[in-house]
């Protein structure tokens, strides 16, 4: 949510698509963007703003009955000391996994997409270092593990520089002329986003793709049944589509230490159905598996975990990441060395190996150095300054 052609607050969703649009004969403030937020039918989770801190203030003193930012007056955390101090050192991470799976048993008065009444304020990229006030600290969204890397509000102020191109026609008309103009280019745009929004789901899902009443959109996961004699027949009764169960499963907030899952020779079903849809040849390579921060892995990248080939660095950071977040969640301060490194401790470079670590190394639990060995990797853990080698 941000500000557009001088005095025409308008509300945007991460894709683009714009929600709502306030007409001024003023400068916008704060009460044009409450007024949008409390013109919906539900109020959204998560707001981007240029001023928080002035939203949520006004926004919360017009409704003092029900609060609409809440809890911690929309911060991600309670304003104490230690939260404020741990995320101005970028220590603190609070996450909310109902941003990408429905909350179940949802709230009471939730939102029907996420099941979650928690309502955050939380400040542009662009303006999170122009506040004075300390406890806008937790209002950042390199917080949110869901939202750092995913959210990006530079394809907003992309559309605001787009649109301002019709700034010199549009206000030649009068104003009903102008807001009707106005929001026929809007719907076009939306549409237009949609349109290419499908085409790319379209390319690398089967099945049909439609958008429900709330513009998610919702693949059919009905088998499809081919008549092309090259394609490889498999049986659908032992043939599962990885969904939200394998998903939820899987997220790093749900990992909790199991020996079954790395234990030789222990059946886990759940862990062969993963990787047979991971690894399935037959499927489309140019299918996205895994988003970690910045890293997009396709089924093309993963195969090479496997199927006796040589595994790519950037998979093996990407897993070791995961591995880093899932040993955070469970109160474990690591850090894993990134597998580009290693191999310049070794001859010809030989680079000290004690320049690549932290200067609060002795401090860690634990220091992770995955070591290449034809074959396989070795797991390197430092325990008391004494090097482990830890078979796979």
């Amino acid at each position: 949510m941000t500000r557009w052609l001088g005095s025409d607050p308008v509300s945007l969703c991460p894709c683009v698509l714009v929600n709502a649009v306030k007409f001024n004969i003023r400068a916008e403030s704060p009460r044009d963007y409450a007024d949008l937020l409390l013109s919906f039918l539900h109020f959204p989770n998560v707001v981007v703003y240029d001023f928080a801190r002035g939203l949520v203030s006004h926004t919360n003193l017009r409704e003092k009955e029900r609060l609409p930012f809440s809890p911690h007056g929309g911060r991600v955390a309670a304003p104490t000391p230690e939260n404020i101090a741990s995320a101005k050192k970028g220590q603190l991470k609070i996450s909310l996994p109902w941003l990408q799976f429905e909350k179940d048993p949802p709230d009471v008065n939730c939102h029907p997409a996420t099941g979650s009444a928690e309502h955050y304020a939380l400040y542009d990229t662009f303006h999170q270092s122009n506040t004075k006030d300390e406890t806008d600290a937790l209002r950042v969204i390199g917080l949110v593990p869901e939202l750092c890397g995913w959210l990006n509000s530079q394809k907003a102020e992309q559309l605001f520089s787009e649109m301002r191109k019709n700034n010199y026609f549009m206000n030649c008309f009068s104003p009903s002329s102008h807001i009707f103009l106005m929001r026929n280019v809007l719907h076009h745009h939306n549409e237009r986003v949609n349109q290419l929004a499908l085409k790319k789901l379209r390319t690398v899902c089967k099945g049909e793709i439609t958008l429900d009443a709330l513009g998610k959109a919702i693949l059919d996961t009905q088998a499809d049944v081919s008549t092309n004699e090259h394609e490889v027949a498999t049986d659908v009764s032992t043939t599962h589509h990885c969904g939200n169960h394998c998903e939820a499963l899987t997220m790093t907030s749900n990992i909790r230490p199991c020996r079954t899952s790395w234990t030789p020779g222990v059946h886990n079903p759940l862990q062969e159905q993963l990787v047979n849809y991971v690894l399935d040849e037959t499927r489309p390579m140019e299918e996205l598996i895994v988003k970690d921060c910045h890293t997009c892995l396709t089924r093309e990248n993963l195969v090479t975990l496997g199927l006796r080939r040589e595994m790519d660095s950037m998979v093996g950071n990407a897993c070791l990441r995961l591995i880093h977040e899932a040993m955070q969640y469970q109160g474990k301060d690591v850090f894993v060395v990134d597998l580009h490194v290693p191999p310049t401790w070794l001859a010809p470079n030989h680079c000290d190996a004690r320049l690549s670590l932290p200067v609060d190394s002795h401090k860690r639990d634990a220091l992770i150095f995955p070591l290449w060995i034809p074959g396989h990797f070795v797991l390197c853990v430092s325990d008391s300054l004494v090097l482990i080698a830890k078979p796979p």
